[in-house]
């Protein structure tokens, strides 16, 4: 009996865990947001949502993270703005409300993809760009 009651408490405890996103927390992402932001995380990906917006941030460990980059790099339809300094390489895509960043650390590929209503695009990309440097930061 008092097992099964140790068992219900560790459960209850495990069930109630806050989700975490190993590159970005919550409190960054609704400053990014500008707004109270929610998450939800997997493995390989954390997406944070907010009423002025959604943010998605995935990383993959893949052999050939390179050749990876250099697709999704070639698939914007604007042309990608290379991002110096940022991870082994760094790409931006924008579109008119979204903001697409590729990059690489080593055999690590990130993706983010921010979209926010009613921001300019300058703005969106100088958010892109600052969550790149901290999730490339991370990566290292």
């Amino acid at each position: 009996m008092i097992k099964l009651f140790l068992l219900l408490i560790v459960a209850t405890g495990l069930s109630m865990a806050e989700q975490t996103c190993p590159w970005l927390n919550v409190a960054t992402a609704s400053g990014v947001l500008e707004s109270p932001a929610t998450l939800k995380a997997t493995k390989s990906s954390c997406e944070f949502t907010a009423k002025t917006g959604r943010l998605e941030i995935e990383v993959l460990v893949t052999a050939g993270a390179s050749e990876r980059f250099s697709k999704l790099k070639a698939q914007c339809k604007a042309g990608a703005q290379a991002l110096p300094a940022i991870g082994n390489e760094a790409a931006m895509c924008a579109s008119r409300a979204a903001q697409e960043v590729v990059g690489r650390v080593r055999d690590q590929l990130f993706i983010i993809r921010l979209k926010m209503n009613g921001v300019k695009p300058e703005a969106l990309a100088d958010k892109g760009r600052v969550l790149a440097e901290q999730v490339s930061g991370i990566l290292f």
